[in-house]
């Protein structure tokens, strides 16, 4: 589950190439979807535009869904 006590720590899991790919897209929400296991944790990222089901699929999971320009905004004071 992303929380705001563990956003930072989501966020610095994205690799360099997900950080490309959400910088350069033109998709107007960037859905973040966070695995965890005993021994690793890992982010993968779909951009979309696709607002209502991505929402309701974070609901449902406990991932996030961000506007595209606010995680950029993220990204750059991180």
């Amino acid at each position: 589950m992303i929380t705001r006590d563990n956003l930072n720590e989501v966020v610095r899991l994205l690799t360099k190439k997900q950080v490309n790919k959400i910088v350069s897209t033109d998709k107007e929400y960037v859905y973040l979807d966070l695995f965890l296991t005993n021994s690793i944790a890992s982010v993968s990222i779909t951009c979309t535009n696709n607002f209502n089901k991505y929402n309701n699929l974070a609901r449902e999971t406990g991932n996030i869904l961000f506007d595209t320009v606010d995680l950029r905004a993220l990204l750059y004071l991180d």
